[in-house]
């Protein structure tokens, strides 16, 4: 539990961080490519680099290390009560945040339907315009285009385009060519991760802000294709300012006025920037290698080199009577286990070989250990 609480709590504060920066320094650029792939990438570079950190080893040398190897910062915590409240608040807020995800995912799971049956039984029979965009984007793929009479907002989701036979009529090509390159860069799928990322980091605002992020991104590169196709820009932005008053069926499906109208106008309108602007891209690389460092995992939270044996031993004879729950009858002491072995003593241990002291006590020590852990059981790693 606590490995996992510890692991998510880095994720959260990584994928924050990776957040707050692309904003402040790349969103307002106009490389919509490069944008949408450095928005995609803080989602997996968030949780690999919460599993690794730098540790010094017994050498001195620097090592990458997984999260699982953490230790507890201080042997006399095992032995406390506090240990107890400390393990069963992890294990609530564990629970709490398996339960939000749940429930979220069984909302996803009802969106996805909703979506997939929302889609008419039949397609369009007339796709003569389609062919001619999917020719002027560069759609290679299979494009299923349903043409309904209700008036809907077109939109798209994965290689399906929903559209009015007003809008089809009136501004089918714009349209057309617009929800056609969402579905040539796979714009649905950084949907489907968005969502996936918000089903485990439901608590985190910045997963939220994320998805609207990305979605937004994708409206940018989608109004750009259209206007470097030949369209016309000033009719096109007239088209987005008519059709906003709409409002799309699907909050997964790529709407073709999803994004804030001004938002896109002005990215529309920007100059392009700057080819120097593309390294503001590289504040990833000394950012990843300082989260390293700010969640370094020590070998041992405190340094055993400066304990002396004599402190180890005492440490380790006196664990029974700092125990206070357990009953130690007739002197029993309890059982030492080094390096998955049951040893009788550890007097003849020196302290600069010990990588982490463990100990438990109650039902810990006897669930693991049965009858003969009643008395408390003493774990010692050794370095390797």
């Amino acid at each position: 539990m606590g490995t996992f609480l510890v692991y998510t709590i880095k994720s959260v504060f990584l994928l924050t961080l990776f957040y707050l920066l692309n904003r402040v320094l790349l969103e307002k650029e106009t490389f919509h490519r490069l944008n949408r792939a450095l928005w995609m990438l803080i989602i997996p570079l968030s949780y690999l680099l919460a599993f690794i950190g730098f540790r010094k080893d017994g050498t001195g040398s620097t090592v990458l290390v997984g999260v699982h190897s953490a230790r507890v910062a201080d042997p006399e915590l095992i032995l406390s009560d506090a240990a107890g409240i400390v393990s069963l608040m992890a294990t609530i807020v564990v629970l709490l945040l398996v339960i939000g995800s749940l429930i979220l995912t069984i909302i996803w799971v009802k969106d996805l339907i909703r979506l997939k049956r929302g889609l008419p039984r039949t397609s369009s029979s007339d796709v003569s315009l389609l062919d001619e965009c999917k020719n002027i984007a560069g759609v290679n793929r299979k494009v299923n285009l349903y043409v309904v009479t209700a008036q809907v907002v077109p939109y798209s989701w994965m290689n399906n385009i929903i559209i009015s036979e007003t809008d089809i009529r009136e501004n089918g090509r714009e349209i057309l060519l617009h929800e056609l390159y969402h579905i040539k860069y796979g714009h649905s799928w950084d949907i489907l991760l968005a969502d996936l990322l918000i089903v485990v980091q439901w608590f985190n605002p910045a997963s939220w802000l994320l998805k609207r992020a990305i979605r937004q991104v994708h409206e940018y590169q989608a109004d750009d294709e259209v206007i470097k196709s030949g369209i016309n820009a000033r009719q096109y932005q007239l088209l987005l300012i008519e059709k906003t008053v709409g409002k799309g069926l699907y909050s997964m499906a790529n709407r073709f006025n999803h994004s804030k109208l001004k938002n896109r106008i002005t990215m529309m309108l920007k100059e392009k920037s700057s080819k120097w602007n593309y390294a503001k891209c590289l504040y990833l690389i000394p950012l990843a290698f300082a989260s390293l460092s700010v969640f370094a995992v020590p070998e041992v939270s405190y340094k055993m080199e400066e304990i002396s044996n004599l402190e180890f031993k005492r440490f380790v004879s006196d664990a029974p009577q700092k125990m206070e729950k357990i009953e130690v009858k007739d002197g029993d002491p309890p059982i030492y286990i080094v390096d998955g072995s049951e040893v009788e003593s550890v007097n003849d241990i020196p302290v600069e070989a010990v990588e982490s002291v463990t100990v438990l006590k109650d039902q810990e020590a006897t669930r693991q250990y049965g009858d003969k852990g009643k008395n408390g059981v003493i774990i010692i790693t050794l370095k390797k």
